[in-house]
């Protein structure tokens, strides 16, 4: 033990200043998202022998992995996680825990990837899968300058496209605001999914802020511009949630975690 410690010390006043130093034991036992450049064999004090070193340069993210499951991964213009806390809740005699979050240390929530297991009764249990609000279409807003916005843009990207780059099937849950039909975003999103090999269905949230005659004319619109039945929900109001788990327990879904 006070070996080990001594070489990491030792190590780490060897290492310039920003670096990290490991030596070769420890190299052996990380993770390989610890991404990590060989320095060379190196003489450490106290040692009659060379100890070879590694630069340590950074992390690989990945996303979690909780074997065969059934996720179903909900798409849209933000993160939706008062609405996917909402169906946890009322899952009746339900089961239900956030699993995981995954994202760069520091990231906004625009950046993550929550991972909400949902069980009803003894039925097989569902993973909704809350991703970067289009992340794969649009740089993020939140971040200063073109250059910020590129990076944030590149990061968003590729934890999306890591996401759908796993194996299996899937179907996707379009979330649209019932308030705005026929948002450019929307049906940029619509798009690239029905480029894809998954089953999908279109939910229209917020629609306690719909007047009865906005209601009517809205879902109009939005079947004709999607095409098939168009789902309203109310996180705040629970309207249509029921009617949303019956639409997600319906999903004939496999994916490889």
């Amino acid at each position: 033990m006070g070996d080990v410690v001594n070489v990491a010390s030792r190590l780490q006043t060897m290492a310039p200043p920003g670096s990290v130093y490991i030596g070769d034991s420890t190299a052996a036992l990380a993770s390989d998202e610890i991404v990590r450049d060989l320095v060379d064999d190196i003489f450490v004090t106290g040692r009659e022998q060379t100890e070879r070193v590694w630069n340590v340069t950074g992390l690989h993210r990945r996303l979690p992995t909780i074997g065969t499951r059934t996720d179903v991964p909900f798409v849209g213009r933000a993160n939706q996680r008062e609405l996917l806390a909402s169906v946890m809740t009322m899952v009746a005699n339900g089961r239900s825990a956030v699993v995981a979050v995954t994202g760069e240390a520091g990231s906004g929530k625009t950046r993550l990837v929550n991972v909400y297991r949902v069980q009803r009764g003894s039925a097989e249990p569902r993973y909704l899968v809350d991703l970067p609000g289009y992340g794969y279409a649009r740089a993020s807003k939140g971040t200063s300058g073109q250059s910020g916005r590129d990076t944030a843009a590149a990061e968003i990207n590729a934890l999306t496209e890591a996401y759908f780059g796993r194996p299996g099937e899937r179907a996707v849950i379009l979330l649209v605001d019932s308030r705005h039909p026929g948002l450019a975003s929307d049906m940029d999103a619509w798009e690239w999914i029905r480029s894809q090999p998954f089953a999908r269905r279109v939910v229209a949230t917020k629609a306690d802020k719909l007047t009865r005659a906005d209601r009517a004319r809205h879902v109009r619109e939005f079947e004709t511009l999607f095409d098939m039945p168009v789902a309203l929900v109310s996180a705040r109001t629970g309207e249509g949630l029921d009617d949303l788990w019956k639409m997600i327990a319906s999903l004939p879904n496999r994916t490889a975690a």
